[in-house]
């Protein structure tokens, strides 16, 4: 028996929307972990950069999850979650106008917090 469909039409139009942007986001993420090594390379950068600017994520991700945890609980979940869209939409852009390895590390712990964000809305 298919539990989904014994749900309210309202929390199934919900939990759609839900999974489509769970599916999006990972799929936008994912689609940058073959190629960015490779374009961060291209633009001048030794192995050990390549590493740092990669990791750069992480540090994004740790600043700011605390503050968006906070921000979820105050506000809105869905406020959170939307941030967590919006830089994840905005931040693959900034890649393409640095040309510089200290400015894509800025890019890459601003793309961080998009999961940050995002993981913490929507797993609320």
């Amino acid at each position: 028996m298919n539990v989904f469909h014994t749900l309210d039409a309202q929390l199934r139009r919900n939990l759609q929307i839900l999974f489509g942007a769970g599916l999006l986001f990972w799929s936008s993420l994912a689609s940058l972990l073959p190629t960015l090594p490779l374009y961060i390379e291209d633009v001048g950068a030794t192995r050990q950069q390549i590493g740092l600017v990669m990791g750069c994520f992480a540090i994004g991700l740790l600043l700011f999850r605390s503050l968006v945890g906070r921000l979820a609980d105050q506000h809105s979940r869905k406020l959170v979650l939307l941030i967590g869209m919006s830089v994840v939409a905005i931040a693959p852009l900034g890649y393409l106008m640095v040309q510089s390895i200290p400015l894509l590390m800025v890019i890459r712990a601003f793309h961080g917090i998009s999961i940050a964000a995002f993981t913490t809305g929507y797993s609320a």
